[in-house]
Order: structure tokens, then sequence, then C-alpha cells
């Protein structure tokens, strides 16, 4: 038995550029000289670009962003990381 039919239209939210969002605490990490920037990922903008180290968290995960690092918010909330040399 096979069954066909029309692929279903799906459209996700894009998230806003409006105001953007800033860290919520300052946490010591072991290993790291400076205090790290939290930031709440549900808070997060598109477009917004946070550099490591930092931490993004959520309710069911926690995004350590490292230094060297830097995230970037796409139009749908995922978080686009690339390694920026160390200068």
């Amino acid at each position: 038995i096979r069954a066909q039919g029309p692929a279903p239209e799906i459209t996700l939210p894009s998230l806003t550029t409006s105001a953007t969002a800033i860290p919520q605490q300052q946490v010591e990490l072991f290993g790291i000289d400076e205090k790290v920037n939290v930031w709440r990922r549900e808070e997060l903008m598109k477009d917004q670009t946070i550099s490591g180290p930092a931490l993004i968290t959520e309710i069911v995960a926690t995004t350590f962003i490292d230094k060297g690092w830097r995230c970037v918010v796409d139009s749908l909330g995922n978080l686009l990381l690339s390694h920026q040399p160390i200068h």
C-alpha cells in the first residue's frame, strides 16, 4: 500500500529585529579569566551577534560560546556559530 498526497505548506515564524536583548547576568566559569555574559535564548533577536566567551540559556539546553567564537541569530532563531581568529 502506498499513500501519496500534496506536501503540506510549512511556515515558521520569523524573529523580529526590534530591541536587541541584553545579558541577564554575568557568571564566573572555571578556566576563564573574565566574567561571562549569560543570555536568555528566547530574548535574542534576529541578526543579534554575541561574541564569546558567553552562555546562552534555555529550558532544555545551555550553549557555551568559547573565546574566539561568534554567534549570530538568524531569522528563525537558529544560533549560527563561527570561529573568529584570536589576535
